[in-house]
Order: C-alpha cells, then structure tokens, then sequence
C-alpha cells in the first residue's frame, strides 16, 4: 500500500495538546504564550494527554491507578528529603521524611506535552542512490516494565538471556521505501514493507551489496508472564532469539529465512550477521549443543572470592560497571556469548556449518570488499574481574569463506589489564585490524612501539607506531612477511584511504591537543627495504598538510569527503577534470583534488563549508559555504558517486550532494544540491558572495584558503518532515557573550519564553544547564563552536521544557577549565573550583545585566559531569543559586581514583585535586537545596548510583535542604516513560518551590 506522509495530519495530532502556559506577571500571561485556544479547549486538550498517558503507562503495568497525579512502578522508588536546615525540630523529624513514594508522578500538562511529540523517519539511501529506505521509531518511550526484564550483567555487558542479545535495545517499528524524490509529489512517498508479522520489533537492518535486498532482525515484546520461565518462549511472538528477514526491495516484501530459522537462532550479543556477497550471509547463531539451561549459581557459595597481585604488578583501571565477579559469572559469560557461525544462502534458501562449527565467543566476524576472506575475531580464556569483555584475551585470524579454511593468524593478544589509564595509551600488539577499502583483501593493522605507555621515550625519529599489511589475493599470503607501509612520530588513529598512490594518515597526541593528517603512498612505503627500522625522515616529518590544535574549532579545516566504490567500501573522493586549483586526476600521486567539508566555527557562529583541496599544493579553494541567513546549512554525503551502473566520476559539472537545512523554528529538511560549474568562468566565481558578504573566506582562514570560487547552486527539497513540537515551535534564543573575571571570552545560547519582552514583562527565574570542558589554552576555551540558525529541538529531558513554564533558559553556557601556563604538563583541573565559579559567576551577572534573569531565582543543573558541576557551584558558589538540580552525577572523587573525564592523574599523584573538587568533602557548605535524581542500573564508569547515595547521607547529615530520588532499572540516561514524566514532575516541582515561581 502507497503512502504519502501528511504533515498536516501529523501537526493537527500535536496540536491537540496545546499547552496552557502561566507566569508570575499575571498581567503579560497572554502576550507570553503561543497558544491561539481559549481556556476551556486548552482544558479540554490537557485531559485527553493526561488520558492518553495514563492510559499508555497503565496497560504496561499490571499497578492500578490510584490517584490522578501518579502512577505505581514496577518496584519501590525511594524518594527522601532530608530535614531544613531551618527546621524547627520536632524531635529530629520532619514531614519531609515520611515523602518516600512508590508512586510515579505526571508533570504539568504545559510539560509533559513534550513525552508524547512524534519523530521524522531516519532514512538511508540505497547504494545506487535510486531508493530511499524510510525506518520508523516508535513514539513513545518504553514502559519501565519493559527495562525490568531480567538482564545479565558480565563482563561489562548486558544480556537479554530471553533473546540472547544485548538487553534493552531500541528498534524500528516499520520500515518503507520510496523512489529517491526528484518532484514534489515523491516527497515522503514511500510504500510500507509487507509480510512483516504484526508487532514485530526490528533491528539490524542493512542494504545487499548490490541494493536489491535488505536483511534485518525481528523480535517481539513478549508476554510479561514469560519472564518467569527462563527458557526463550515456544510461542511465534514470544520472546526468545531475534530472526532473520529478507525484503525485496522491488515488491516491497518480506519473509523470514526459513532454513535458518527452523534450524538455529541467531546470537546477537556481539555480532548478527554479514553480507558475504549479494546472496550470502554469514550468521553468529547459538551452539546447536549448549545445555537447554544456563548455568546456576550455588545456594551457597564454595568459598571466598580471591584476587591477588602479590607479583607486586602496576595495574591501574577505571570504575568499570558490570564486571565478573567469580566462577559462576565466567560460565554464563560462555554460555550466553559462545556462538557458532553459519552460512547462509538466501537465494536456495540453504544454510550450512561454516568454520567447522568451531563453538568460540566470536565477537568479530568482518567479510573482506571481495566477500572471498573474512576477518574472525573471538575472546577466550583467562577472564578479568578487573577490566571488561574488550580487555580480554583476544585471537585475530582470517579464513577464506568459500571453504572455511583457516589461512592466517593475526595475532593471538593476552589479557590487557596494564593499560596505562593517561589518554594515548594503547593495548600491546596488533590493533585497528581492518580491510583496506580500496582493495579486494588486503589486511592492515598498527603495532604500538612505545610498549603502550605514552610516557614511554622513543628517541628521536623513532615512531610511536607502525602500520603493516598483507595481500590476501596473493597465493602466499598465508606466509608472506608482513610490509610496513606507515610509520607515525605521535599515536596513530586512523587512515582515510584512496589507493596506492595516495591515502591520509591521521595522527594525535593528548599532552599536546596536537592532531597531524600527512598524506603518504603505501604502495611506495610498502616496497621500501628496511622501512620499519629506519626512522623517520626529514622528508617525511616535513610531509604534512597540517599539524594543528584539535581544540582550536576557527582553525579546523574540516574532513575528507569519501565517494562509494564497486566493492561497497568507501575511499577518498578525487575530483576529476577542471577545477579551480587547475585538472584533477582520479588516481595517482600528483593531481589530486579532494573535497573537504566542516562545521566553518567562527566567532560569529558556524557557517559550514565545502572546499577543493590540493594536494600537492596544500591550498584549498571555497566552493560553497552557508549563505549568510537566519538559516543553517550543512553538507552530507555525495549522491554523484555512485548509480544504476556502479562507479561515477566526479565532476565539479556534474557533482550532487546531501544537505540539510534548518532555521530555529523550521525543523531540520533534506535537499539535494547540484553545481553549476563552466569552464573558465573562475574568476567570476571567485567574485560571488551572499548579499555583500565578503567573509566567504575568514582573515583566519587565509593561510590555507586561498579565496572563493563560490558556485552557483541548484536545490532540490527531497523531505518535509513535520515540527515535532509545534507548542513551542520558535522560542526567541540569541547567542550571548561576555567575559570572565581573567579576561577569557565565554558564551552561551539565551532561550527566553514566546513573546517574552524583558523590559515590559520584568526579570524571569533562570535555569542554567551545562556541561564543563577541559582545554589547554584560553584561546580555544573561547571560541563559539555553535549556530545561532540551529533548530531548536526540545526533547523530554531537555532544558529547554521549562520555557513553557515561564521560565528563562541559559542553555550550554561555557564553563572552560583551562589549564594555566604554557607547560605541558600543566592540568586544567588544578584550579577546577576558581575557574567553575568564575564561569558560573560571568554568565549569572550578564543574563542578570540583561533584565531577563531574577539574580534570586537562579537555578543551576546538570547530567552526569553536568550534575558535579551543579553540586560543586551550591558548595562553592552560595550566593548565586537559589537551587540544583543534579542528574546522574559523581561527587566523591576518591571513589574514581584511577582517573575520570580527561584527568590523567591517580588519586594518589595529585590527592588535593581530587579532595577540592569532591562535592561530597564540601557537603557541609552546600546550603542551598538540592534535587539529586539517579538511575538504579547506571553502569557508566564513575556514575554508579552508590554516588548519589553517599552524597545525599553527606548532605542529610549536615542539614542540607536534600532530596534523592532513584529511579527503578534506569540507566545513566532515563528511557521508561514513567520515569522521564517522573522526572519532568519532580524538576517542575523543585523549581517552581525553590525559585517561587507563583501559578496563576
């Protein structure tokens, strides 16, 4: 069946929640809200979204209703406020200690609006650019009855022991294709893929080579009644491993492979499958003789856990979440992970054995461009209780895939529990095995020569690394000593390939905020004798197109444009024919015109770029940059690279590519953009400009931009997907700057409610929500790296809901920790407190200075490092919040002591940092309140809930205004529906209290 989107059917379906907004100038409440409807149809939209979400969270739930404003978990949630500090006693109690709740809460109607806002389809562009693959999210966020399933957690992973794949996975809940849109009328006309079985769950959804085919995973919800079994469900929709389908993408429809499914189930946790070539597949499916049942933990244990380090090794990690813990854990880590791999062919439907039916933990399984070799990749024995699944024993080897033959082995690695914790560290032996992109089977990897260790000396000229390769379609492969093609003087990170003659190196190096990009010829590295020992040249060190400071944004000059090839891989993308930097050739190592693409920061916000590059000259010439307007344009991928018939060259006359286009109220749309490039018309190129815009090229651009050659372009809109949250589609926002008391420029984006005017309708109460930043120099720490033109998106958890409660929201101000002195080793962290406040203090006094903001009814607030900063600015910072709001926070740094964001340094190299920035050490200077809110299963390293706990007691045992509330099977991010309007309605009410906001 043929669809259309209508994008007024979608907007109409929003609009019915409009939400009903008030202020504490009773006097401005309507010039102050968008609304057009009266109260009573404003009423009446509230209660059919209150309906709507009661309805939805309790037919996820077998809890009854019990009043309107809540709605029972699946679990207890523990929310407690600790006494005022200004209490008067009562025998040490207080009303606020009985608040401990096993109900939900529902946020304000004007709020909770946001929970429900439908999304635009993520689309994909077949490989011959002809079809577009629409995949459809669901609307809603899952119930958190859905996140209490049981999970395994091993080896710093989570299992779904049900499916046999990672738990809590999001998916697709449709998918469609549509022809790629060239009229108006094929914008958002798609026809749905048919023969899906009914509430079918999708996921890991990818093109055939050839794009005729999609292959993807379906799953089911299941029954809650399930789970109480813990063998996967005998019923066709029940829960048990993931299936896989293939769709024809011609008639639109699909089936499951039955030779797979009646035979074996798939195993997902670290692969699924991949394509071999246009009609096979290689599958990680469970062993056909496991057990029916896992393994079983004793009643009582057999004795003590037991770790030792008496060899007196250096063995430094950070907190990992999720790790083995003892014999038992180390079983079903194999039970569940162990897989066997299978070949599938879905044009005979025939699936066989493949690697002898060896049973390993595969968590690797990569087919070369060709599909003729395939790269395995398996963890094995012994485990870690130390460090997670990724540091463990690891063996890389290659085997052909027609036959299964082992051909060659890679490396065999030994457990890395030594790797170093300071940043460019590395794991001993081959790493970043890979596939070159622009060849058959030719097999790369790097080799640290540092030992790992960053600190570790090299001498002069030597490299920290060396990249090697071996040809797989060489009949010596097998034996063949490996060529070292690369050698890098800081740690490599990784190659933008293009052929023989010419490829991109990318190196980088912490201490230093340095980033390296050389070009470089493998063929001619490769055939040099004794390459690997003799140390790098002059000739090389000299051979770079840039050395720059990653932090510096203006200076960036943006990545590599890569083009599709036959082998379904993707390579540097080299202009062909005239250009404005003189005749671009398509292979070689001279005449190389690339294209570049960036974000285009400056100090007036960012204006994104496409650029010519040459190589052999190391000068660009701008092509196109987003024209100067109240909107933002950016560019994607090239859609001239690649049709019906495969390969395309690329032209400046005949190049197509991707780009998008945004205003803040217009939400973010796809078009495709054609050049109009004729021969010898450069230099009226080079005079084009936007309405008298000369800053085409900026002044700080110039050294490597030799000036614009702008081309005339052409657009095609080619999507029209709907305002996701039409309530609030244009809330005013402005970029505002101002200094700190150092000198240090900062910034920050100033969102005020609709209609909102400061010197009619007076100051607001603020929330101010960020996130701090290391940088090594103040220059950096400085520069604007956003636009004022950006969408503004507002999404459940965003900031920016609290406009539709009349508030003003400084949103991502910069909070710079900039470490001082030109000494490498100097650490931002030093003065982490001064600098925090200094920050904090700046952008108060200019919103302040404004007339928008109540200096008194500032509140502060955060997520993960956000939320350390929050609670660190109410202990250092008193006088300039009225009130926190912390999310997912860490506040004792002792109990990180091997590091934690970009601090390097032990706890025991530098204890006093560690001490001063610890909110839990200064829990008895916070005095004002404080909303720490937490998921129960946060596995991110350093977050465990445990921080919010022991700081919530800090607080309560000094008499802090506290109050904690954790949420039932959350992780770092909240995900089930009640517990993010949970979390929207204790903010509302947090806020409104602290910052006496007065509801009329």
């Amino acid at each position: 069946m043929k669809t259309i989107v209508s994008t007024t059917s979608v907007t109409c379906l929003s609009r019915r929640y409009q939400p009903h907004h008030h202020h504490h100038h009773a006097t401005s409440i309507n010039r102050m809200t968008s609304t057009t409807q009266n109260s009573s149809s404003s009423s009446s939209s509230s209660s059919k979204l209150r309906q709507f979400i009661h309805k939805f969270t309790l037919s996820s739930s077998p809890s009854k209703q019990t009043n309107n404003n809540s709605i029972l978990p699946q679990r207890r949630q523990v929310t407690t406020t600790a006494a005022s500090a200004t209490s008067d006693g009562n025998n040490g109690k207080n009303n606020d200690d009985e608040e401990a709740s096993t109900k939900y809460k529902i946020p304000p109607d004007d709020i909770s609006v946001f929970v429900t806002r439908p999304d635009a389809p993520s689309i994909s562009l077949s490989p011959s650019r002809t079809q577009v693959l629409y995949s459809h999210k669901p609307k809603d966020n899952p119930p958190v009855a859905e996140l209490a399933r049981k999970e395994l957690k091993l080896g710093g992973i989570r299992i779904d022991t049900k499916q046999n794949s990672s738990s809590r996975m999001g998916h697709t809940v449709k998918l469609s294709i549509g022809k790629f849109p060239k009229t108006e009328a094929d914008i958002g006309a798609y026809e749905d893929i048919t023969g899906l079985p009914e509430n079918g769950l999708i996921n890991f959804v990818s093109w055939s080579p050839n794009g005729k085919k999609l292959a993807f995973t379906v799953r089911f919800h299941g029954d809650e009644h399930e789970d109480e079994d813990e063998s996967p469900s005998s019923s066709a929709t029940g829960r048990k491993p993931l299936e896989l389908w293939i769709a024809d993408v011609a008639t639109k429809s699909a089936q499951k492979i039955t030779s797979l499914a009646e035979n074996y189930q798939l195993n997902t946790i670290f692969e699924s499958y991949s394509w071999l070539n246009d009609d096979e597949l290689l599958c990680c499916v469970i062993p056909k003789d496991r057990p029916k049942n896992a393994p079983k933990r004793p009643k009582t244990p057999l004795g003590p856990r037991i770790e030792s380090n008496v060899a007196g090794n250096v063995r430094q990690a950070r907190t990992y979440a999720d790790l083995l813990k003892n014999d038992t854990d180390e079983k079903l880590f194999e039970y569940y992970c162990e897989s066997q791999l299978v070949k599938t062919n879905i044009k005979t439907n025939k699936t066989t054995m493949w690697c002898n039916g060896e049973k390993k933990i595969f968590t690797r399984v990569d087919p070369s461009p060709c599909g003729k070799y395939v790269i395995l990749e398996c963890l094995k024995r012994p485990f870690s209780y130390a460090v997670p699944c990724g540091r463990f024993p690891k063996k890389v080897w290659v085997a052909e895939a027609s036959t299964d033959k082992f051909l060659r082995e890679i490396c065999d690695l030994p457990l890395a529990e030594n790797i170093p914790i300071v940043s460019n560290s590395t794991r001993v032996g081959p790493r970043g095995v890979n596939w070159r992109p622009d060849k058959e089977a030719t097999l790369y990897w790097t080799e640290c020569q540092d030992e790992g260790d960053p600190r570790n000396e090299v001498g002069e000229g030597n490299p920290r690394d060396i990249s090697y390769l071996v040809d797989f379609t060489k009949p010596t492969a097998e034996t063949d000593a490996p060529k070292a093609f690369y050698k890098s003087g800081l740690r490599l990170s990784g190659y933008a390939w293009g052929c023989d003659d010419l490829s991109i190196a990318y190196e980088n190096w912490y201490k230093t905020r340095t980033s390296r990009v050389a070009p470089f010829s493998p063929k001619e590295n490769a055939e040099k004798d004794s390459y690997a020992s003799t140390p790098i040249s002059d000739e090389e060190k000299q051979n770079i197109l840039w050395e720059r400071n990653y932090e510096d944004s203006y200076g960036d000059p943006g990545g590599f444009v890569t083009r599709r090839t036959d082998l379904g891989t993707y390579v540097l993308a080299r202009v062909e024919g005239e250009t404005p930097l003189g005749e671009g050739t398509a292979t070689g190592k001279t005449g190389a015109k690339l294209l570049l693409q960036g974000s285009g920061a400056n100090p007036k916000g960012n204006r994104p770029f496409f650029d010519i590059f040459d190589v052999d000259t190391g000068k660009a010439k701008r092509l196109w940059r987003s024209p100067k307007k109240e909107k933002l344009f950016s560019c994607g991928s090239l859609l001239s690279d690649y049709g019906e018939n495969g390969e395309e060259q690329i032209t400046l006359q005949t190049m197509r590519i991707l780009t998008t286009k945004q205003s803040p109220s217009e939400y973010v749309q796809y078009y495709e953009t054609s050049f109009d490039y004729k021969s010898g018309e450069d230099a009226k190129y080079a005079l084009n400009t936007d309405n008298g815009d000369s800053n085409i090229v900026e002044e700080f651009e110039k050294e490597r931009v030799e000036g614009p050659c702008v081309l005339p372009v052409r657009e095609t809109k080619i999507s029209n997907f709907p305002h996701p949250h039409p309530q609030l589609s244009d809330p005013p926002k402005e970029i505002i700057k101002y200094k700190r008391d150092d000198g240090v420029e900062l910034n920050g984006t100033l969102y005020t409610p609709p209609g909102y005017d400061a010197k009619r309708d007076g100051p607001l109460p603020l929330l101010i929500w960020a996130y701090p930043r290391e940088f090594k120099n103040a220059e950096s720490a400085s520069q604007l790296r956003e636009s004022p033109f950006r969408f503004t998106g507002i999404s459940p958890q965003s900031s920016l809901v609290w406009l539709a409660r009349g508030y003003a929201v400084l949103d991502g101000p910069a909070l710079p920790i900039i470490a001082q002195g030109d000494d490498d080793d100097a650490e931002p962290n030093d003065t982490y407190v001064q600098q925090l406040v200094a920050g904090a203090k700046a952008a108060v006094d200019e919103v302040v200075r404004r007339g928008v903001a109540d200096k008194d009814r500032v509140a502060v607030g955060g997520h993960s490092y956000g939320a350390f900063m929050a609670a660190n600015l109410l202990a250092h910072a008193p006088d300039l919040f009225c009130c926190a709001v912390a999310r997912s926070g860490a506040y004792n740094r002792t109990l990180t002591p091997f590091g934690f964001q970009a601090e390097e340094r032990s706890f025991w190299e530098a204890p006093d940092v560690y001490s001063k920035m610890s909110p839990f050490n200064n829990a008895h200077l916070v005095k004002k309140p404080i909303l720490l809110i937490h998921g129960e299963d946060d596995p991110n390293s350093g977050t465990n809930v445990m921080q919010s706990e022991r700081f919530f007691a800090a607080l309560k045992g000094n008499g802090a205004q506290a109050k904690l509330v954790v949420l039932p099977h959350e992780n770092h991010g909240y995900r089930g529906l009640e517990s993010v309007l949970h979390v929207m309605a204790e903010t509302s009410e947090w806020l409104d209290e602290h910052c006496k906001v007065k509801r009329v």
